[in-house]
């Protein structure tokens, strides 16, 4: 994948594709080797679909998500699941 516009990632989440999920191996790495004090905060760039930033959210960090893709940024679904993982 060489996406270089917005267009082309617009585009990628507008015809309901994605990426693989983030899985047992990267959240058993990242339950290793994070412990959030409280206040903790982490920015996800390039956050496509958000799933990085929850499971960050679920983890005790205040998450941040940003995309180049509009349709991403501005999805209510996304918002809402952001929402709701913050608050676990």
């Amino acid at each position: 994948m060489e996406y270089t516009q917005q267009s082309e990632w617009n585009a990628h989440y507008a015809e309901g594709e994605s990426f693989r999920p983030l899985g047992a191996s990267e959240q058993a790495l990242l339950a290793t080797h994070l412990h959030p004090k409280p206040g903790s905060r982490a920015l996800d760039v390039g956050c496509g679909l958000g799933e990085l930033a929850r499971h960050l959210a679920r983890c005790g960090y205040q998450a941040d998500a940003v995309d180049f893709a509009e349709s991403m940024a501005l999805s209510p679904v996304r918002r809402r699941g952001m929402r709701s993982a913050m608050a676990m």
